[in-house]
This record gives structure tokens, sequence and C-alpha cells, in this order.
């Protein structure tokens, strides 16, 4: 594309998008709001700063059906309005040039949006509010639209007792009454109003400094070994803003669990929040959930909050880097099997959804969760390995830069790749981002030939393994057919998972047998074990074993264990021994797999994992003894009593609880004691997964 085109482009995006221009924008909210929990109610005030563009006769903003408009105001004038159908039209000659000031008051009970858990209920009590796909309108007045971006000023009135957060800097807190503090925070840098926060509930906050950013991590008093959970966040900040090349764009970050969040988390400007299902302690941890959260919240302070999509057609900006840079994120932290591992379940979820209908392509605004999170950012690894990394990072860096604070769509990220490139890589974007089709292979071995037939073809690498450990790698697109050396042992679709692609292949026996002694990443090592499961388990049991005994990422241990025979012996039992000892993070998978086929001599081996530091790992291990020696079972109950207090979902205490009540462990009187404490655990005002455990 040469620099002519280029200038055409862009005057034509100019014109279209003057022609498409508002009439009016907000420059800036003073929002005064007083939340009155147990009524479930709000009541404030909002004032908009608005330039008048051109000459308008009304400004139509948001506001949910369930909100009561109780005036408008510019200035001392009153303003006529339309309150309907979620909409409040300002009906008023507005003329072109003048900054003017809407006073809008009003009261809500919220439908949604803005929720109050826990609230006439002996158990935790918070306030918070979800904007994206929920509408802040529904407690505030205000645009819908992501792409109106505004400074605020956040006053919230609240019942003394409780720490309450918003967004950009805290100001201050004063006392007004015995009923009511003060809260006051500003965001001094425009954002979309779905990213707009308030929250409040019982917490502390663990302070620290990153590069000049303050840090709050949010924890819970009653529940301080929580603060596990941001163990790697300092680092993590640091490393996120090595990797954007562009320094972090507010200037506070906060990390705040809340109680019963129907997602994972969500990246409110400057205070991202979590569900507290992943707010744990060290026994709770398992190291990728609650990172891969936290990582994906801070990725989009940057990408979804410095820069916004125009449209839910450009979606991926948001999602699919957020979710990109959390798996990098999950590389550099964990390592490359743990990355792998995640890879390779990924590719196999997207498939499984194509195969279901999933079709929508990726810049569609119905494209589906699986396409806009986890096919989108394997997508984005695709283009980063075709760029490299470094050129990558110059790319999301020159985006980033020349658009900060505005919204954006596909073409602008395309102008930063042909500004650090001189290509748009149009082929790429045709067919990853435009069509829903993945590459297939299917593979036919005949003699010395290798016969291969593709749809949707993309170059894929095959890699053909020769004696003496040579390699060699060749780029297939089409259909073709490939002579294979005199000194050819097996070959590998798809080294690494570089490609999003299907492949259809089966080694032969021999192939097996001499593959499994060839060195190659863990996952590409699992994937040649999973073809083991077709030969007789007499003619593979010794190769097992010698796995069972090397050195590998858990989840080539699970796949051992699924081609064990259903009855165990010592031989069995022997291996089980050695892969649980090395699985690390992978222990309750194995357990999991454990069933009644173990022999008595595992015995010891389980009790002993009563005491792991992992909640899940005890849970599994309680849970096969007392099935299988149940009159033991109040050996087993004695020996986790306690455990699994502060777990989230308390699944760990409720398993316990049941198994004590059951069996008749401890006295009536404590067994009393447990049973109404197993009972809470379905009462309103509990954690949503502890009360569908419990049920």
């Amino acid at each position: 594309m040469n620099k002519w085109i280029m200038f055409a482009f862009g005057l034509m995006s100019y014109v279209l998008t003057a022609q498409n221009q508002k009439p009016w924008d907000i420059l800036h909210a003073d929002a005064n709001i007083r939340i009155t929990p147990e009524k479930k109610q709000v009541d404030g005030r909002v004032v908009y700063e608005i330039q008048i563009r051109k000459k308008t006769d009304s400004i139509v903003l948001n506001a949910g059906d369930e909100m009561k408009i109780l005036s408008v105001q510019s200035g001392h004038k009153k303003i006529k309005f339309e309150h309907k159908q979620n909409r409040l039209i300002l009906h008023e000659i507005f003329p072109k040039g003048r900054k003017i000031k809407i006073s809008i008051d009003y009261q809500s009970h919220p439908k949604q949006a803005m929720y109050f858990t826990g609230w006439n209920t002996p158990y935790r009590k918070q306030v918070w509010t979800q904007g994206q796909g929920k509408n802040n309108s529904h407690w505030m007045p205000g645009p819908d639209d992501q792409n109106e971006k505004f400074t605020w000023k956040m006053t919230i009135d609240f019942p003394p007792g409780y720490h309450v957060i918003s967004n950009g800097e805290f100001i201050r807190a004063d006392t007004l009454d015995s009923e009511q503090w003060k809260w006051t925070y500003r965001l001094s840098q425009p954002a979309s109003f779905y990213l707009m926060f308030v929250g409040a509930g019982k917490y502390d906050v663990l302070k620290s400094d990153v590069q000049g950013i303050p840090l709050e991590h949010y924890y819970y008093p009653d529940e301080p070994d929580g603060i596990y959970s941001y163990r790697l966040s300092d680092t993590l900040f640091s490393w996120m803003q090595d990797q954007m090349g562009v320094n972090y764009p507010w200037k506070v970050y906060r990390e705040i669990p809340i109680k019963n969040f129907f997602y994972g988390g969500m990246e409110n400007v400057t205070s991202s929040v979590f569900s507290d299902n992943y707010y744990v302690n060290d026994s709770a941890w398992t190291g990728s959930r609650t990172f891969n959260i936290l990582a994906h919240e801070l990725a989009h302070q940057w990408l979804g909050n410095l820069v916004t999509a125009v449209s839910s057609r450009h979606h991926w900006i948001h999602e699919s880097f957020a979710t990109f840079w959390a798996y990098e994120a999950e590389k550099d932290f964990f390592g490359k099997d743990y990355h792998g591992w995640k890879k390779y379940r990924s590719f196999q979820d997207i498939f499984e959804a194509w195969k279901n209908g999933d079709t929508i392509p990726l810049m569609h605004p119905k494209a589906s969760t699986t396409t806009f999170y986890t096919k989108g950012a394997r997508i984005l690894e695709m283009m980063r390995d075709r760029l490299g990394a470094h050129t990558f990072k110059k790319v999301l860096r020159n985006f980033l830069e020349k658009n900060r604070y505005k919204n954006v769509s596909t073409s602008d990220f395309k102008k930063s790749l042909y500004a650090v490139t001189g290509d748009s890589l149009n082929d790429f974007f045709d067919y990853w981002f435009k069509h829903s089709d993945l590459p297939e292979f299917t593979y036919q071995k005949k003699e010395n030939r290798l016969i291969i037939h593709t749809r949707h073809p993309w170059p894929v690498k095959v890699r053909l393994f020769r004696r003496n450990k040579k390699t060699e790698d060749i780029v297939v697109k089409n259909d073709t057919t490939l002579i294979l050396p005199d000194d050819y042992v097996f070959f590998l679709p798809n080294p690494g998972l570089e490609i999003l692609s299907h492949h259809d292949w089966q080694l032969t026996e021999a192939e097996l047998f001499n593959a499994i002694r060839y060195p190659m990443d863990n996952i590409d090592f699992y994937r040649i074990l999973r073809q083991f499961a077709s030969i007789p388990y007499e003619r593979k049991k010794a190769v097992l074993y010698d796995i069972a005994k090397w050195d590998y990422y858990y989840p080539v241990y699970v796949e051992v264990i699924k081609q064990l025979p259903e009855k165990w012996g010592n031989f069995e039992a022997e291996m089980f021994k050695e892969m649980i000892k090395k699985s690390g993070e992978g222990k309750a998978y194995l357990l999991y797999l454990l069933n009644d086929r173990f022999p008595d001599t595992l015995k010891p081996v389980l009790v002993d994992l009563l005491q792991d530091k992992s909640y899940k790992v005890i849970k599994q291990s309680l849970y096969l003894l007392i099935r299988r020696y149940p009159q033991e079972a109040s050996v087993f109950l004695k020996l986790t009593e306690g455990k699994g207090m502060h777990q989230p979902s308390k699944n760990l205490r409720i398993l316990w609880l049941a198994m004590a009540i059951h069996y008749n462990y401890g006295d009536i009187s404590q067994r009393e004691k447990w049973k109404k404490e197993l009972y809470s655990y379905t009462e309103p005002g509990r954690d949503v997964m502890a009360r569908i455990i419990a049920c």
C-alpha cells in the first residue's frame, strides 16, 4: 500500500468520522450519590460539563426505566426532558460552540448494574457495580455509548464502618454524621462510562509502589491470608508495563475481591475487581486461575481502557489482547510447559466449538466468548510469531501511543502495523479475522510417502524425525505428498502447536515406540503419548513405567493413568507413587482418576496427602479414603478437622461436615453444631458457590 493510498484512506476516515460525530461531547462529570444499602436505593445529582460542537435541539443520555428523574437544570434554568425506554432526552436549543453544565437530580432502585450482597443477612455485606453488559445508567444517568469518554469526580455518601472505593485518585473521606461518611475520588484522564465503578465493603488495604505508581491490594480483615492472592501482583505490574512499551496510563491501580461476582473479573478503570472465589490463601492457590484473572484485567488498563473499541465488531482489541497477555504472563511466570498444556486445551476448546456450529468470525459483533477470548488470543500469538516478538511490541506501542484515551477500530491497528512494518497483513486479517474456517490436515503414510490432504489451508510445519536425533521441518499448505528420507523414524504435524489447526494423524506402533525416546517439548510428547492408547496394555506397560519415573509436566502423568487397566496391582501402584510426588499442582487431577481401583499399598500415600498444602488434594484424598475404608472414617476426619475453613467455595469444609455427620464423628452436641454450620452455607447472603455445593 503506497503513501497516497494511505493518505486517501486516512482522509476518507476523517470525513466519515466528522459526518458521524455527535453534535455534543461530554467533557467531565461531577457526581454526588448517597447509597442506602438496606433499601437498595441511590439518591444522586450528577453535573455534566458538555461541549456543544454543532447546534442541536436535544441531548440524549441513558437512564434506566426504574430510575426517577427529579429535575434537570442548566444553571438556574429548568430543562424539559423525556424519560422512556431507558433514555433521557433533554429538549433545549443548544447553540454551537457553547460549553454548558447540565445538572440531573434522580433516585433509583437499580434492577441491575449495582448489586447489594449480604445486606439484611449476618454474612459479608458489600455493594458493587458492573457497567459492562449491565449499563451503569441504571444507577446514574449517563451515556452507555462507549465512544463517549470523559473525566469524572465521584463523591459517595455511605454508612460508616465500610471502605468505599471508586475510580482514580482517592481525595478524602469525611465524617458527615453518625450515619454517613463522604468519600471522594477523581479520575483525571478520560474513560468510558461503562468503566465507572463504585464499591463498598469491609476491607483493609495492602499498599505498594511500582515504578512510581501506587498499587492497592484489597483484602478481607477477617481472612487476611487471602493476601497470598497478590503474591505476584507487583512483579506482574512491572512485567506488563514492560510488555506494553507504554507507561501505565492512570495514576493508581487497585485489585479488589468482591462477593458473588458473576464473572472472573472486570477491568474498571484504575480499579479492577475479581470474584472472591479467587481470593485465596496458599492452600487454595492453584497459581494459574487467580493469576490469569489479575493479569487479564491489568492488561485491559491499556487495551480496553486507554484505547477503547468503537463498537463490538472490534471487541477483539479488548478481549483477545487481554487474554493474549495473560497467556504470555503465565508462560513467563509458570513456564513453557504450563503454557503449552493450556495452549493444547484451548485448541481443543476452539475446535470443539467450531465443530458444534460456532462459526461467527472474530471481527463480528456477535462472535462468541470462545472466539473473542481464546481464539482471538491464539490468533494474536500467531501474528506475534509471524512478525517477531520485537516488531510485534513496536506495533503495539505505536498503536497505544497514537490513540491514547481514544476510541479505535481494527483499521487503526492496521495503520500501526503498516507504519512499523510496511505491511498491513491483509492476508492474515482476511483469513483469521474475517472468516471462521480453521485449517484441517489429514495424513496417510504409504511405504516411503506421506500423503497430506488439506481443507481451508494455511501454512503449517510438519517435522520429520530422523535417525541420530536429527529433525527436518517442511512447511505444508496445500495437498501434497512428501517422499520420506531413508533414515526416517516418525513425523509430527504442527510441532509446538504454532498454528491453530486440526490434524488427523496416527503413527504406527513401531513409530510410537521409537518416538517416545526422542527429545521434544512436553506438549508434543503428550500428543505422542495419547496415541499409545491404541496399543494393548501388556505391550506398552514397561514404557509407561519408564515415563512414570521420568520428569514431566503433570498432564503426561494424567494420560498415563488413563491408559492403565481398571484393576491395579502393586506394579501400577508403584507407578502412581512415582507420578504423584512429581505432579506439583496436578496432584488433584491424578487423584480424580484414582476412583476405587487402587490397592491397599496406596493407602499410606493417601493418608499422607491428608496433610498436603492444597485443599483440593486433601478433599480428594479424604473422599477416596472414607469411601474405601468407611470403618476408619473417624481417623481420617480427625486428621483433617478444621481444614478448609477459609476456602472461598468451602467445598473441603462442606465435604468434611457431611462426612462427620454421616459417620457419627464426635458427640451429639458437636454434630448438631456441624449440622447448623452445614445448613448455614445454603442461606441467602452466603457465597454462591458454597450455596450450590452445600445444597
